[in-house]
């Protein structure tokens, strides 16, 4: 089992490396005979990561809402004004 929970693991990492990489870049596309950047929403880059990994995109969302940013709790409202 510690295999498998290893290349798992490693999965995960390159899928999250893979979806850092889809948000922060633009495709370039040929619209009526013009280069126009665009950036892919976020259905488009779970059909994306699908396709790469040969995965559903429900089970990718997981992976990546898993280590998407927490807010931060507020605990105070000393700084509110």
């Amino acid at each position: 089992m510690a295999r498998d929970n290893s290349l798992l693991i490693k999965r995960n990492k390159e899928i999250r490396a893979a979806y850092n990489r889809l948000t922060a870049e633009e495709v370039i596309a040929v619209f009526k005979g013009r280069r126009v950047a665009m950036k892919l929403n976020y259905e488009q880059i779970m059909t994306m990561l699908g396709n790469m990994f040969f995965l559903s995109p429900r089970t990718i969302e997981p992976i990546i809402t898993a280590t998407a940013p927490k807010m931060a709790a507020i605990t105070s409202t000393a700084h509110a004004a």
